[in-house]
Parts: C-alpha cells; sequence; structure tokens
C-alpha cells in the first residue's frame, strides 16, 4: 500500500514538457482504487491550471505486478523520460542532511581594514562548503554587503579554502534563492 501511494506523488512531482498530443479527457481510472487516484484528476487540472497543456503529460499507473492499469493518461503515447534521478538524488539529500539543511558559504577577511580608504589590506578568504548552486546572483550579494561593511577594495588575494563551485544557472523560476551570509567576527 506504501508503494501505491508513492506513485501519485512521483506523479506530481515528474512534470515534462513534449509536443502535444491528444486530449485532456483522456483519462482512465480502474476498479476500486479510484479514490486513491484522484489525484492524476487533480494534477491534470493543475497543470491545466498553470498555463500548460495537460495532453504534454503521459501517465501509467499500475499494479506491482503489471497486471492491472489502477490510473492512465496518454499511456500509449511515447515521451521524452522525466528525470527520474533528480528524485532519487532529493530523497537521499533529504535522509543525509535533512529538510533544513542549508550550505554556508563564509567569506573572512585576512588581514586589516583600513576605514579611511575603505581597503582591505589582506587576502579576502572564501570558505566553501561545496554549495553546488552558489551564482554570480550570490557573488553580488556579497560584493553589496562587503561595500556596506565599508570595503571597496582588496590588497591582497581571493583564496578559497574547502570545496567551492560557481554555478552558471541563472534562472531560479524569476526569483533568485537567498542566502545566509557569514564574515569573520573578530
Amino acid at each position: 500500500m506504501k508503494k501505491l501511494f508513492f506513485l501519485p506523488l512521483a506523479i506530481l512531482l515528474l512534470p515534462i514538457q513534449v509536443s502535444e498530443r491528444h486530449t485532456a479527457a483522456d483519462v482512465t481510472v480502474a476498479g476500486s482504487e479510484s479514490k486513491q487516484l484522484n489525484a492524476l484528476s487533480e494534477y491534470l487540472a493543475q497543470i491545466k491550471n498553470r498555463g500548460h497543456s495537460p495532453d504534454d503529460q503521459g501517465v501509467i499507473v499500475e499494479t506491482l505486478d503489471h497486471t492491472q492499469a489502477l490510473a492512465e493518461h496518454n499511456a500509449d503515447l511515447t515521451f521524452n523520460p522525466a528525470s527520474v534521478m533528480k528524485l532519487a538524488t532529493s530523497l537521499v539529500a533529504l535522509a543525509k542532511f535533512g529538510p533544513d539543511y542549508r550550505y554556508r558559504t563564509n567569506f573572512l577577511a585576512d588581514g586589516s581594514i583600513d576605514q579611511t580608504t575603505h581597503t582591505l589590506d589582506g587576502d579576502l578568504v572564501v570558505e566553501g562548503n561545496a554549495d553546488p548552486i552558489f551564482s554570480s546572483y550570490d557573488a553580488q550579494e556579497v560584493a553589496a554587503q562587503l561595500s556596506r561593511l565599508g570595503i571597496s577594495r582588496v590588497k591582497g588575494a581571493l583564496r578559497i579554502a574547502g570545496p567551492f563551485y560557481f554555478s552558471l544557472v541563472r534562472d531560479f523560476g524569476g526569483e533568485a534563492p537567498r542566502r545566509a551570509w557569514a564574515r569573520n567576527q573578530d
């Protein structure tokens, strides 16, 4: 029963885009499982409400022994596969780190700050923790925070300590992610 519950949940998490096919009326729910599988009809309605075509979705939910289709929509059509590995990776990350985990990238001043010239006379150290999506937006936030702290110039080097990645991903669904920014308190 737990696996049957997981399948509609997976369906909700895996929308894909392909060329237009059949009509949205091609939803079939078989047998007494119809109450449990209303999620498919609700999902297709949500797709339509968001301005997408339900015809671009293909779903089949069947018994574990593959003898009975419990629900289907465009099941006989070929689509590009959804990225199921993202779901598996997300589940492992949630199990390992928990839902409240946030990557933290620290920026430390290794030197003194001359308040009159707004200069860090030393190195700026990036203490990375393998944040996979630290982006140009985050770098701009760091620069703005340094400016607010009175630093407009660094005489030393930019040193990177620990794993640090710079993501070139720019589109975050219209909103840039908010990040915690930390500095050396000494």
